[in-house]
Order: C-alpha cells, then structure tokens, then sequence
C-alpha cells in the first residue's frame, strides 16, 4: 500500500508539470499577478487562492487564466483573508522561536528547536494541500480544511512524502529565489494541491466503497 501511495504521489507530480507546462504563459501571468497583490501581506491568501481556482479549471480541461484568477480572488476573499492573517501569525511566531532556541544556550536548545523544526514542518505540508480541499468542499470553512489536510498527512504519509515533500521543495527555492517571476512557480504548486486532494479523495472513496 505504501509503495502504491508514493507511486501515486509521482504519478500526480508528473500531471501537475504537464498541465502546468501547457498553460505556462497564463501560469506566469497569473504567478506575477499573484506576486504583486501579495505585497500587501494579507492579501496573499484571496491572491493564493484565486490561482488555486485556475489550477482546478484547468485540471478541468479549462484555461481561465487572469481572468478566472479573478473571480476566485472574489469567490474567496473572506477565508482568504483568514487564511494568510493566521499563517503570517503562525510562521512570524514560528521563526522568533526557533531564533530564540538557538540562542538561548541550554542542554535542551538543540532538541527543542529540532521539535519546533519538524512542527513547521508539518504546518507548512498542511498549509501545502490546503487550497486543494478549500476548492473541492462543498462547506468551505478554513478549519475544515486544516483537519481534512491532516488527516490526509496520517492516513496518507508516502503519497504526502511525495507530493507535499517536492511542493516543500519548489516552495523553498521560490521564497529564496526569484524562481516565481521567472516561471511562475505558484501555479504548479496549486496544481500539485488540487491533484493531489482528488487523487486522495477517489483513493479514500474507494475504500470505502469496498
């Protein structure tokens, strides 16, 4: 089962690249767009989201592009919101943390910074397919979304190893480059989000089924 989930895990990467690649020109488009509304901090959530809704017309078989980026800037202005103000709280506390362990000359330093670690960690793999549920919920509350990504990091860990492991990755790379101006790296990381939550979606519906 483990080996079945990791091979999903590629097999979703490898359609979020080709989808990303044959929509490359609205994707960057859509990541400069992004970028620039989420100069003002909060508004990077609605900004993230509306890319998400393109990564989900597009899966879709629909190009929407700007335009489509829009209407789901609009559609999800309020969790949003929500969403970006908690993370730029969680992550700003996170990282005075983690400075404060490393300064702070104990036994117990060292341990408790890797423990903080591997909590980012997993918050940011949570944060990582949380789009994709805030999209394909019917009930589109931020906390439902939060509990249904967790749920898929247990239940789900070498799918999620896979997926959220190399979105981590392209997410690093991005925040320390200028990789999201130059291909529009955003975009393949909703990409990745929405394919991944329909793949654990029909996964966990069989399942049930059976």
């Amino acid at each position: 089962m483990a080996s079945e989930d990791i091979r999903s895990g590629f097999k979703t990467l490898g359609q979020s690249f080709r989808l990303w690649w044959d929509d490359w020109s609205n994707g960057v488009l859509v990541s400069i767009a992004t970028l620039l509304l989420s100069l003002t901090g909060l508004l990077a959530g609605p900004a993230i989201l509306g890319m998400s809704v393109v990564a989900e017309d597009l899966a879709d078989g629909n190009r929407t592009g700007i335009a489509g980026w829009w209407g789901g800037v609009k559609r999800y202005f309020w969790v949003g919101l929500l969403w970006g103000f908690v993370n730029i709280l969680a992550f700003a506390l996170a990282g005075i943390g983690l400075w404060f362990y490393v300064q702070w000359d104990t036994p117990w330093s060292p341990l408790l910074a890797v423990i903080l670690l591997i909590i980012i960690i997993l918050w940011a793999q949570v944060q990582l397919l949380t789009p994709g549920y805030l999209i394909a919920q019917e009930d589109k509350k931020l906390g439902l979304a939060w509990r249904n990504s967790l749920l898929t990091l247990l239940a789900s860990p070498g799918f999620c190893a896979v997926s959220c492991g190399i979105s981590l990755v392209i997410l690093i790379l991005s925040l320390a480059t200028v990789l999201p101006l130059v291909v529009g790296t955003g975009p393949l990381l909703v990409l990745i989000s929405v394919l991944a939550v329909r793949d654990r979606l029909a996964v966990y519906r069989k399942q049930n089924e059976g």
